[in-house]
């Protein structure tokens, strides 16, 4: 008897569906209305946490506030972020007081996600009302998404950001107008490089021009610049981050590659081991350059998840895998094998996204199984898509 047989899950499917997806549509509204709701009033208002595992409201954008200011302010201290990023950082948050910024990042946050969610509706092929409901209540009820916003986070801003870029890119003409525009984006996605930094292969080698990627190392060099010029800061990151960051991200029990090095003993192989896989990645996304670019965001973004260290608002990052996997279950010319698998995979993701998440939820030892579930999943996702890609490439399928 076989285990996956496509054709019983697929009568299942269209005999049930659209109960299913009414129920998971109803709980994922409530849930983000929820979750959304006390994430925002956390932002906006709360001072001291409500609950013991939870921070203070707006910690890390005041975080960023403070050494924004100590930056221009010719501060000695350790700052997270590379030199360019306060530049950034700056024209949102260095002439306003907090009060005004937290309010400011709320709408930044609402535009934000209504950017986000028309691109990946419109990218996701959704081809009826209820899948186009479903695709638009997955970043509203990821508990991510919740976490970034009440903590003060960028990645709400970034993808949209890297998302369009990307898209842009997928134009016929090149004229420097578009180009400008990309790198301009773009720029602005490296606020938080660690996020955006690992896509910078696709501005590299989708075009088939290096003008984009020319335009950002000038601009991101020339952010550079200005911030050295009225700060004291150092020009390069101290390349023990990576390490320190993963030494604190071990009380925490996320999974990656510093964190695995790390507990193993391995810290001094922890920035060349990354270094390398970031390498690996850029030349597998030359070899796979004329494929569908969602694919190629989606292994992006996987690896980043791995490849560098990240807390649980970061997780927003796999929204990417779940609209490509979204995408390839619509698409006619897969195999009835690849749709359902597709299908199955995100129905398996839902519960391991939905807010408010298992890592602080749930006692030890239940979040550490909750994590490394979630761990084991996305791998097998980054191994599925890796399959599609070079099945599509042998196939010579079109983005």
């Amino acid at each position: 008897m076989k285990i996956y047989n496509p054709q019983r899950i697929q009568l299942f499917w269209c005999l049930h569906s659209n109960r299913i997806l009414k129920i998971t549509i109803l709980i994922m509204f409530v849930v983000s209305i929820l979750w959304l709701g006390y994430e925002f009033w956390r932002l906006l208002w709360e001072n001291e946490a409500l609950w013991p595992t939870s921070p203070t409201g707006a910690v890390d954008l005041k975080r960023r506030y403070l050494e924004v200011h100590n930056v221009f302010s010719h501060e000695e201290n350790s700052y997270p972020y590379p030199p360019a990023s306060y530049s950034i950082f700056w024209l949102f948050t260095g002439w306003l007081d907090f009060t005004t910024v937290r309010r400011e990042w709320a709408i930044i946050y609402i535009l934000s996600l209504v950017w986000l969610i028309y691109l990946i509706v419109k990218e996701s092929y959704a081809s009826n009302l209820t899948k186009i409901i479903f695709v638009a209540l997955l970043p509203l009820s990821m508990y991510a998404t919740g976490a970034t916003i009440g903590n003060g986070q960028l990645i709400i801003q970034i993808l949209p950001l890297i998302i369009y870029s990307v898209l842009l890119l997928k134009r016929s003409d090149s004229t420097f107008k578009l180009d400008l525009l990309v790198s301009i984006l773009f720029l602005l996605a490296l606020a938080k490089p660690n996020i955006s930094a690992p896509f910078m292969w696709i501005i590299i080698f989708i075009p088939g021009r290096f003008r984009p990627a020319l335009l950002i190392i000038i601009g991101y060099i020339t952010l550079t610049a200005i911030t050295l010029r009225f700060s004291d800061i150092e020009f390069f990151m101290n390349l023990q981050t990576i390490e320190n960051s993963a030494t604190w991200a071990s009380q925490y029990r996320y999974l990656d590659i510093p964190n695995l090095l790390l507990r193993f003993g391995l810290k001094e192989w922890i920035f060349p081991v990354t270094l390398i896989l970031l390498f690996a990645l850029g030349l597998w996304i030359y070899l796979y350059r004329k494929l569908d670019v969602w694919l190629l965001m989606s292994v992006c973004a996987l690896t980043s998840k791995f490849l560098i260290y990240h807390r649980w608002y970061d997780d927003l990052l796999v929204l990417l895998p779940l609209i490509c996997l979204f995408r390839i279950s619509q698409r006619n010319h897969n195999s009835d094998e690849i749709r359902v698998l597709s299908g199955l995979l995100i129905a398996i993701s839902v519960p391991l996204i939905i807010a408010p998440g298992g890592l602080y939820l749930f006692p030890y030892p239940l979040n550490a199984i909750y994590s490394f579930s979630q761990s084991v999943f996305w791998i097998i996702v980054l191994i599925f898509l890796i399959y599609i890609a070079k099945r599509e490439k042998t196939m010579q399928i079109p983005r």
